[in-house]
């Protein structure tokens, strides 16, 4: 696990937990889904996944990225900018965000 896609290099996956204010669940799902649909389209063709799941006020999100620059533009997206202007009125603190590099070797 790491703090950042950078100190991986090449293909990872990030994980995300983010806790919705209370009554703010439906807005947090609405953002991330938009920003999914747009993950997930032709417009980002270096995000191989984006899955966001929730229970009660958690959402766990798992994206995966070719590498760091795609990353950086998927951040860069209208979609996502949208959400991230969002955060501090929908989320609870800071939202949690790990980096993982692909395993690749047979077990």
């Amino acid at each position: 696990m790491s703090a950042s896609p950078k100190k991986i290099g090449g293909r990872f996956t990030l994980v995300a937990k983010i806790i919705a204010k209370a009554g703010k669940e439906q807005d947090v799902a609405k953002y991330l889904n938009a920003v999914r649909l747009s993950a997930i389209s032709d417009k980002e063709p270096n995000c191989y996944t984006y899955r966001v799941n929730q229970f009660a006020n958690t959402f766990v999100i798992f994206e995966e990225y070719e590498n760091p620059e795609a990353l950086k533009f998927h951040s860069q997206q209208h979609d996502f900018q949208t959400w991230s202007k969002q955060i501090p009125n929908l989320v609870e603190g800071t939202p949690e965000v790990h980096f993982f590099k692909e395993q690749t070797s047979k077990l």
